[in-house]
């Protein structure tokens, strides 16, 4: 969840006459602004991902002309700054699999259905190399099928579509994503190991616990004994083929010495009752400097990869030493510095890499706490005062008191002038506690801009967040009063029937329906199929900010399904909710 606000600002021209911050909980501000003249708003939309860096994530601007009182609701357009094709699924010869879109944004990619979808162009999809079909596409994703015969081979799939970029202009954002179509698998490449938990003394467990991974589908794989020892029965490949998904480096910028081909796998991570079965170096590095763990990976094909990567959203670097087979491998992933990881790995023979040890559930980590403020800037004048809300999150079983002060964002004290107020907040659970801080400005304090932060402590726990004030002159004016605003709240959607998973008879038709809420005004309700839109949506009002919809389908492709329901309201926000339903034929 991020915190979101917006800076408003007025230009006459080229002077700034106002400028304020709207937020969720004050999304609208009155202006008084002289009658018969021209003024641009500006709006710009930040997001705080929790780093207490705002970024940018959508921006508007718009002239009016003034002739009196008014309101202007601005609906700023969210930016992109890049396109990703995403799937979790293999391709299968003669079958088709879904390929989701996800939109690069300043706070990092997000699925294209978490995006605004009116602010993106219509996407076109192709394939560009190999025996596949694009059957729909929209800008939730498309859905591509494998030609009979194709296993083994390889599929390029490429979108294009334009959207705003963070310089405030259209721009066309291309990514091109490769498929292995799924080789067939074999049923009889599964192996057994055995080994012990190093971290299980004698009389702790009094029964044994069955193991367990991926799908209670699968049944258990193996059996962790009172004396610590243990049996793990790999599965063959042919048990496993739901559970493959492609792997892709996208979006990681990589220089490579030996460059990987595509390939499909399934990492596992083994569970003994209510404990995760681990294979670490050391619990209590726990993801610091120095931590290796080891991961068992099945493979539908051979990969040979060495090179170094950058998460160019993170920067996180990694390094990949991978000389797999086709089957079961071992990955060992170390943890050389605090933003760079590195991954080796080999065929699986029974034995574990040295220096790794099976250990049941991570080291617990220290109780903490983090803070974050809504809005992240003030305008205040002389004399009065702003709010802002204080969100305190527990972590690991925090609780307690948490003295708060004001201060410069260097640490040093804050203005002679400016105070803040309570001073303390108490967490007595695990849920964040939410605190309305108020920010007092004195008459005598300068007008201008102050780089502030809140700080919380307890006990030799520190947290801070960065506050931006904005201190202007008192006095006003006549004028008319132009109400601004911003929809920061989206719109709300379900779908009803059929239930995910539910099995639906081929040829027989049926309404799929469900609910849709806004606070404010509904737009749009549409569903896909498939990536396909169905026509006849009724929607119906029930209440203030209730809806109620449907639509006609008759269903007429066997196996897997998917649905998507998309609600739009009328300040630009949307909301998309999936479900998966069988069709038999």
């Amino acid at each position: 969840m991020y915190n979101l606000s917006a800076d408003l600002l007025v230009y006459e021209g080229s002077t700034l006459l106002e400028r304020r911050v709207l937020t969720p909980a004050n999304p609208s501000a009155t202006l008084s602004l002289s009658p018969g003249r021209t003024y641009d708003f500006e709006l710009s939309v930040k997001a705080d991902p929790g780093d207490n860096q705002p970024k940018e994530v959508a921006w508007v601007r718009e002239s009016r002309n003034i002739t009196g009182d008014t309101t202007i609701p601005l609906r700023p357009r969210a930016i992109a700054t890049g396109v990703m094709l995403v799937t979790y699924t293999p391709l299968r010869e003669g079958k088709a699999t879904e390929v989701e879109l996800w939109i690069d944004t300043p706070i990092g990619p997000l699925p294209s259905k978490s995006f605004p979808l009116d602010d993106l162009g219509d996407p076109a999809y192709a394939v560009v190399s190999g025996s596949a079909t694009v059957e729909a596409g929209s800008k939730l994703g498309a859905r591509v099928a494998a030609a009979p015969g194709s296993a083994g081979t390889q599929v390029a799939l490429r979108v294009s579509l334009q959207a705003m970029g963070s310089d405030h202009t259209l721009q066309t954002l291309t990514d091109e994503l490769t498929l292995s179509v799924l080789n067939r698998l074999p049923s009889d490449d599964g192996q057994t190991f055995g080994g012990s938990v190093a971290n299980l003394g004698p009389g702790v467990l009094p029964a044994p616990l069955e193991i367990h991974a991926l799908s209670d589908s699968l049944g258990p794989w193996g059996t962790l004994q009172p004396d610590a020892s243990f049996t793990i029965g790999l599965k063959p490949g042919a048990d496993l083929e739901d559970h493959l998904a492609p792997l892709v480096f996208e979006p990681l910028s990589c220089t490579w010495t030996d460059t990987p081909e595509d390939t499909n796998f399934v990492p596992v991570d083994f569970e003994a009752g209510t404990y995760d079965l681990l294979l670490v170096n050391d619990p209590s590095l726990a993801y610091q400097p120095g931590y290796k763990m080891g991961a068992l990976v099945y493979m539908d094909r051979p990969l040979s990869a060495r090179g170094n990567c950058t998460d160019p959203y993170y920067g996180i670097t990694y390094a990949f030493d991978f000389n797999l087979q086709a089957g079961w491998n071992i990955w060992v992933i170390e943890f050389t510095s605090s933003n760079s990881l590195s991954y080796s790995g080999t065929p699986f023979s029974g034995s574990t890499p040295s220096g790794l040890n099976w250990y049941l559930s991570p080291e617990p980590t220290p109780p903490g706490f983090t803070i974050s403020l809504n809005p992240t800037s003030l305008t205040v004048q002389q004399g009065q005062s702003g709010t802002t809300t204080l969100t305190i999150t527990p972590q690991n079983g925090f609780t307690g008191e948490v003295t708060l002060a004001l201060e410069r964002q260097d640490g040093t004290p804050a203005p002679s002038g400016i105070t803040l107020s309570p001073t303390s907040v108490t967490v007595s659970g695990s849920s964040p506690v939410t605190q309305v801080l108020t920010l007092s400005v004195g008459a005598g304090v300068t007008t201008g801009t102050y780089n502030l932060r809140v700080k919380a402590t307890s006990g030799s726990l520190v947290s801070t967040a960065n506050l931006t004030l904005y201190v202007t002159s008192g006095g006003g004016g006549s004028g008319a009063n132009v109400g601004v605003s911003a929809d920061f709240s989206p719109p709300w959607g379900w779908i009803s029937y059929p239930g995910w998973g539910e099995s639906l008879p081929a040829g027989t038709p049926v309404n799929i329906r469900g609910w849709a809420r806004d606070n404010q005004a509904l737009a749009s309700v549409e569903v896909y199929v498939n990536f396909q839109p169905l026509a006849g949506v009724v929607i119906t009002q029930y209440a203030p900010g209730d809806w109620g919809w449907s639509v006609p389908w008759t269903p007429s492709t066997p196996g897997r399904n998917r649905i998507d329901l998309v609600v739009k309201d009328q300040g630009g926000n949307s909301y998309a909710y999936s479900i998966w339903v069988n069709v038999q034929q």
